[in-house]
């Protein structure tokens, strides 16, 4: 039937009036003519009623082609059915029996429509914007039948967790495309010139968009004009989906596509106003609806408000705006996009509405993976890139120019781009890396609390990706997306090596729409490194969060702590050390002078000039036995080569440096260990925990082994862990942060310090006190580099602290120059060593925290210099820790020393028995001698003048060994007639059952890899 011929009339179901007739002559003013238009919309053939505005009293109607059915448009609570579905079953049942139904709309990639920016209007009919599809079903905000009922499914609480992350994930993806397009699109800046481009954005080489295979390319006044086919790119990975899941029927239009593509050819505002006309028609599967630009730029000022918005405050000012309205009525003003003054067409038209604005906003394809949310890596930067992503590349292959900026510059920003273009000759794509844009990415991942007060249930992991931003944009939040979000103790092993090996991927390039210069181009990203706190990187690179073997990041060591610091000569050449004179090793041997000699090294075996380092003694569960060779029937894939470093039967061990190939060697000899030799649970357990290897890895690897040895079945190669395989994870690939190093680890542990040696002295509220004064007065300033908080540390976040480090010398320097620790040589010498330490601190975190190029020699010695500082404070004060360790029962004084020695303590302490004989056992002797208790044996001590009231104090903490070892001490200085034989086994253990200050991970891991990293990885703060 041909609706010119349709005799329809309309009366306004508000009551207002209004009435008007088709095709009546009499009533076809202008205002009738439009409003008629509006319901027979041409460009929407397919519908048999049509949505238009109330001339007298502007509300919004629906309204059948072929009788006098009109409806009002809004939800009806009654049916549960919106005014488009209730017009739907009245067409089906009055009309569609005796009218053939009109043919359906395909919809057609439309030639460019000619933009003048100039002023603000696109040559279109204003007419044309209004209409709804017959492919949806329903109003998109109301779910069907079908989709209703399969909301009725219950699912379970995993389920129903699971899918709260994911939408928690693509909230998330949403809000970053929003700020997006506030940002990157300047549409709050300069509505009027967002097609613009620059001039060097003009000059960029046109290979970028040669080599256009998937869609023809015209030309408009000069600029390259592509397809809808070319943005394929923005579809990949996607399910096809069909209307109403007929096949027969045209695929479904993939929204990120059809964005891009209006970017292209409507500017680049295109995009917004494609999604704005998609929600004026209701139909999401048109691509050449483009809302009038200033209707697109209210609405988009409109929604940047409601998005800030909670939901009743976004009902609050529907409410307004229908009052607006309401005054703005008698002027009889309309407007094609419909701004809403209600809560339901708010959601249909902008949030919630399969057809609204911020439903068809391009995000990436959310996925579920092993109970977390996740988003493709190339994926996020395609879409980031469509919208004008400004990413500073480190190298353009079409002008081989090589930008060296920030991390751009550093040594492993030159050896990835290496690495990519390795890769790509690798492959034969010799011709690709020359148009292909090189950059790095910065992923991070940690776990945050959603509610601290239910830590177990409420903590969340998340992994995002910094992808190479403009210096001048470091710290924005629109280069920084998140890619993966799961509970904490879901395991995140899979997901990191996911998005690892998509990373490798990233490396060989890809082909991508850039939004900014509105080019096609080809880029390649490496990861440059994985930032990550001290517990998640332990735990992604396999290594041991805690114990002894654990501490260094990178390494398998436990630093002996008489022989590892520096000693007292050292100490004065690291004072005097330069960048022209580097302090070498211990002159005397001695000491190994707060150096890592890095045993798995080609001059690792022992020798007389590196024994001093082989100082860690193995424990009696570290294996002597390895496997019978001759019963080994199969010797082609047996591991018959171990490493020296960490060789069968060893007694002391040295540290070794990790890599990916060593630690991997050493997990197969361990299993071979299990499997072929006699090895027991404890035997594999000591000799990988000699090697940093995590205690839950070694859990599982042991019954991995344990049941290979069952079957039996003998397979090294299945201990391989996939994310060493990937990647070299014990370099710098994840290396020691700044934030979490210094201003979570090293600062507060020094504030610690001297703290500790304040209220022991009660003047710790004093200078809280005095402190706090100064602080205050600096806070006021309000400087951005030092943002000061008051002492005692509470809630201090990284700048606190790192602001704090900048006035500490001044604090406690002042202070203690007023206020003297005490009036004894004793005092005087524990303030020397506070200054000594606080000033070596301080230059240490300048030279870290500076953006300049410092070299490795000075970072170094700078380092010892601060740890040697420390140690010596420790000394000379007394116990500076709370960590104990347990001196090993082998390693005790009284068990080394010769029986001649006992009993001369023996007679000094009084316990001496008569009738002991050469037959005596040693056991007897000692046991005699640890008769007397602590107090009784201090009293030997406190009766000299050698032990200050300081040692008098500290000797409370002894464990009693020590004590009698500082007994026997006295009595060889005192002339006093004893066994001197004793005299080296005394000297040889430490004085008190503490750890040091400095024995700490953050500490020992900076000290043995922060001079190489940040000649790596640059200064600190390009990775803060």
């Amino acid at each position: 039937m041909n609706n010119s011929e349709v005799q329809v009339a309309f009366s306004c179901p508000y009551d207002c009036g209004f009435h008007s007739t088709k095709n009546d002559d009499d009533d076809n003013d202008a205002r009738c003519t439009k409003f008629w238009h509006n319901v027979f919309n041409p460009s929407v053939t397919d519908q048999p009623f049509g949505r238009a505005k109330c001339p007298n009293c502007g509300s919004y109607i629906q309204q059948c082609h072929y009788c006098n059915k009109s409806t009002i448009d809004e939800y009806c609570t009654t049916q549960k059915r919106s005014s488009k579905s209730r017009m739907k079953i009245h067409y089906e049942k009055v009309h569609e029996p005796t009218i053939n139904k009109r043919p359906k709309y395909e919809p057609e990639t439309p030639d460019c429509m000619d933009v003048d920016f100039s002023t603000n209007n696109e040559q279109y009919d204003d007419d044309n914007n209004e209409g709804y599809d017959d492919n949806n079903e329903e109003d998109c905000y109301y779910s069907s039948d079908d989709e209703e009922e399969e909301n009725e499914i219950q699912l379970s609480e995993h389920e129903k967790l699971i899918q709260q992350t994911a939408n928690a994930l693509l909230e998330a993806q949403e809000t970053i495309q929003l700020e997006g397009v506030i940002n990157m699109e300047g549409l709050e800046n300069d509505i009027s010139h967002l097609n613009e481009r620059t001039d060097s954005e003009e000059e960029e080489d046109d290979s970028t968009v040669s080599g256009d295979s998937n869609g023809q390319c015209n030309y408009d006044n000069g600029r390259s004009i592509h397809n809808f086919d070319r943005f394929e790119i923005f579809n990949e990975g996607y399910e096809t989906k069909y209307i109403k899941g007929d096949k027969s029927k045209p695929p479904r239009i993939n929204q990120n596509q059809a964005y891009f593509y209006s970017e292209h050819t409507h500017g680049k505002n295109g995009g917004w106003r494609r999604n704005v006309g998609l929600s004026n028609v209701g139909d999401r599967e048109r691509i050449d609806k483009i809302a009038n630009i200033d209707e697109a730029e209210a609405m988009f000022y409109m929604l940047k408000l409601l998005y800030t918005l909670p939901e009743s405050k976004r009902n609050e000012y529907c409410t307004a705006q229908e009052k607006i309205d309401k005054v703005k009525q008698p002027q009889n003003l309309s407007t094609d996009t419909e701004f809403p003054t209600d809560k339901n067409v708010m959601n249909r038209k902008i949030f919630k509405g399969k057809n609204s604005i911020v439903a068809n906003m391009p995000h990436p394809q959310v996925k579920l993976q092993h109970g977390h949310a996740t988003v493709g890596l190339i994926e996020t930067i395609r879409h980031s890139l469509g919208h004008g992503a400004k990413f500073n590349f480190a190298y353009n292959g079409a002008t081989k120019k090589r930008n060296k900026e920030g991390l751009n510059g550093t040594i492993a920003m030159e050896k990835l781009i290496k690495d990519v273009v390795s890769r790509h000759q690798d492959n034969k794509e010799t011709d690709e890396i020359n148009r292909t844009k090189i950059g790095y990415l910065l992923p991070w991942s940690d776990s945050f609390l959603r509610c601290f007060t239910k830590q177990k249930e409420n903590s969340v992991w998340i992994l995002t990706v910094t992808v190479c931003p403009p210096e001048d944009d470091m710290s924005s939040s629109l280069y920084t997306y998140v890619l993966a979000m799961g509970r904490s103790d879901l395991d995140h092993a899979p997901i990191i090596k996911h998005f690892m090996e998509e990373v490798l991927i990233a490396m060989n390039g890809f082909e991508c729409y850039d939004g900014s210069n509105d080019k096609f181009q080809r880029v390649a990203f490496g990861m440059i490194a994985w930032n990550a706190d001290r517990p998640e990187r332990q735990s992604i690179t396999g290594q041991r969060k805690e114990g002894l073997n654990g501490l260094v990041n990178g390494w398998a060591t436990a630093p002996d702590q008489t022989k590892f610091p520096s000693c007292p000569k050292c100490y004065i050449r690291l004072m005097e050390a330069t960048e022209d004179n580097p302090v070498s090793p211990c002159e005397d041997g001695r000491c190994c002078n707060f150096v890592f000699f890095d045993g798995a090294s080609k001059d690792g075996n022992p020798s007389d000039d590196n024994k001093i380092h082989y100082n860690n003694k193995t424990s009696d569960a570290y294996p002597s036995t390895y496997v019978d060779l001759a019963s080994c029937p199969n010797k082609e894939h047996l591991i018959t080569k171990v490493p020296p470093c960490r060789a069968i039967g060893l007694k002391y061990l040295c540290p070794i440096k990790l890599t990916r190939d060593l630690a991997t060697t050493l997990l197969k000899v361990a299993y071979t260990g299990v499997v072929l030799g006699q090895w027991t649970s404890a035997n594999f357990k000591e000799y990988l925990k000699t090697c940093n290897i995590s205690g839950v890895l070694v859990d599982s690897l042991y019954e991995h082994a344990e049941t290979d040895k069952e079957k039996p079945r003998y397979n090294p190669d299945s201990v391989e862990q996939d994310i060493w395989e990937l990647f070299e994870c014990f370099g710098f690939l994840f290396p020691n942060l700044p934030m979490h190093g210094l201003c979570h680890g090293m600062i507060p542990d020094v504030l610690d310090i001297l703290m500790r040696i304040l209220n022991k002295k009660k003047k710790g509220e004093n200078f809280n006190k005095y402190a706090n004064m100064i602080l205050s007065e600096i806070s006021k300033l309000r400087l951005s580099y030092c943002k000061v908080k008051n002492v005692p540390k509470a809630a201090w976040v990284a700048e606190n602290s790192l602001a704090f480090m900048r006035l500490m010398s001044y604090l406690f320097g002042s202070y203690l120059s007023q206020h003297p620790l005490g009036s004894s040589p004793k005092d005087k010498e524990v303030t020397m060593h506070i200054m000594c330490m606080l000033n070596a601190f301080q230059r240490l975190v300048s030279l870290l925290m500076i953006k300049k190029s410092v070299s490795k020699v000075t970072i170094d010695n700078s380092m010892r210099l601060f740890m040697a500082s420390a140690h010596y404070l420790n000394k000379v004060y007394g116990v500076l820790s709370d960590k104990k360790h347990k001196v090993p029962n082998g390693e005790r004084f009284l068990v080394k020393v010769e029986t001649s020695v006992l009993v001369s303590i023996a007679k000094k302490l009084g316990v001496y028995n008569a009738n002991w004989n050469e037959h005596t056992k040693k056991s007897t002797i000692i046991n005699k001698i640890r008769t007397p208790r602590n107090g009784e044996l201090l009293t030997f001590l406190t009766e000299s003048e050698f032990l200050t009231e300081s040692d008098q104090k500290k000797c409370k903490d002894f464990v009693k060994d020590e004590i009698i070892k500082e007994i026997y001490l006295k009595m060889c200085r005192d002339g006093e007639e004893c066994d001197r034989s004793g005299l080296d086994a005394a000297e040889e253990q430490s004085p008190t059952n503490y750890f040091y200050c400095w024995y700490k991970g953050n500490w020992l891991s900076f000290l043995a890899t922060i001079a190489d990293q940040v000649e790596t990885l640059g200064p600190l703060p390009l990775i803060w």
